[in-house]
């Protein structure tokens, strides 16, 4: 490799896209805890099912890196490797970006500006990283695939506490680090201090009585879970029966649909039979002899006709109109009068019209003798 030179012993080195890193702060922590607290902050940190760690250190802290053992070793397996001989190393360990000789951890500024807030960017293997390092620590690192838009680079300032009049719309140029003889830092399973025997004992009782409310957690989240499975079982089984019962009902409209309209077919209203009907209403209204039927039009249940009288002998739209809604068989009447031309419009909504008996029996012939007379000009 350029600038450190080449690698001493053989590493398996990680892109930046194949594991995370999170930054572990140190420093409201004693000195002679810290080893501890590092421990457990691996494992309250496994984002992955067989997760490995990796640390980097620095000053009161410690860059903590995770990746998927499962996958590094599924791609270790494609290729004739000798796995006993090889480390697995994330690329980060290896960069010596503004290295001194004062601070051997990567990301370390120079020393006119160690105590300011600094902004790194570092072109990594598969992307762009950008941290950002303050009093000689990293206190923000994101990598990103490729560079970020403007937005996304302003929403990382922000949530990395970088103050305003220093922000940058744009991510400045991406420098390429130069990469070290050998990584910093060391697996997340292997001791780099020594830990007393007491430590390690409370850390043993800690984590064994973080237990035992884990295991009240775990059970009563068995049984939730039992029980939403439950539920769900029963909705799934109401849902199908609401299918059956709404294809059943929507059956049963259709053939209900089917039959008001073969029964509507059949019960038209027949013509005579609305004649007649009409006939003796008007008989009932209309002095006889005085008005005369035109333009007599039946359409299914609709019906219009003009009645035609002498001027003076019309009788009034209202009473037209009162005498027909007497009719139960009869709706929607319509009356305009023009001189002694007066238009009505009705609809029969009983599907068979039985003449009244008056007009056989005990009519008006001379208004049924105008009615026929003017059935012959009907139209």
């Amino acid at each position: 490799m350029d600038g450190a030179g080449s690698l001493t012993g053989k590493y398996w080195v990680l892109s930046r896209a194949h594991y995370v890193v999170r930054i572990v702060d140190f420093k409201d922590v004693p000195a002679a805890k810290r080893a501890a607290a590092l421990v457990l902050a691996q494992t309250a940190w496994t984002p992955f099912t067989d997760t490995v760690h990796y640390v980097i250190p620095q000053q009161d802290g410690a860059l903590l890196c995770a990746y998927n053992r499962a996958a590094v070793q599924a791609a270790q397996s494609e290729i004739d490797v000798d796995l006993a001989s090889v480390q697995v190393i994330p690329e980060t360990a290896l960069w010596a970006t503004n290295i001194d000789a004062g601070n051997p951890a990567p990301w370390a500024p120079a020393a006119s500006t160690a105590q300011l807030q600094t902004v790194a960017i570092v072109d990594a293997l598969d992307g762009v990283v950008a941290a950002v390092v303050a009093s000689g620590r990293v206190v923000a690192e994101q990598w990103w695939p490729t560079r970020p838009g403007e937005q996304m680079w302003l929403n990382f300032q922000r949530s990395a506490g970088i103050a305003a009049d220093a922000r940058t719309n744009n991510m400045p140029p991406a420098k390429t680090p130069d990469w070290r003889h050998a990584p910093v830092g060391y697996n997340g399973g292997d001791a780099q201090t020594t830990t007393s025997q007491r430590e390690w004992w409370m850390v043993a009782i800690t984590a064994w009585l973080l237990i035992i409310p884990t295991i009240w957690f775990a059970n009563d989240w068995r049984q939730l879970h039992a029980l939403k499975n439950d539920a769900s079982s029963r909705l799934v089984a109401t849902e199908s029966e609401l299918d059956a019962t709404l294809g059943a009902r929507g059956q049963a409209l259709s053939g209900l649909d089917r039959a008001n309209k073969l029964a509507a077919l059949f019960g038209q209203p027949d013509g005579l039979t609305t004649f007649a009907l009409v006939n003796d209403v008007l008989a009932q209204t209309v002095k006889s002899g005085v008005v005369q039927l035109t333009e007599w039009d039946l359409r299914g249940s609709q019906l219009k006709f003009v009645m035609i009288a002498p001027a003076g002998g019309a009788p009034p739209a209202t009473a037209v109109v009162k005498a027909f809604e007497k009719v139960g068989s009869i709706r929607d009447v319509e009356v305009n009068t023009d001189g002694a031309r007066t238009s009505v419009g009705l609809r029969i909504v009983t599907p068979t019209l039985q003449p009244p008996a008056a007009v056989s029996a005990s009519g008006n012939p001379t208004v049924l003798q105008a009615v026929g007379a003017a059935s012959g000009s009907a139209k």
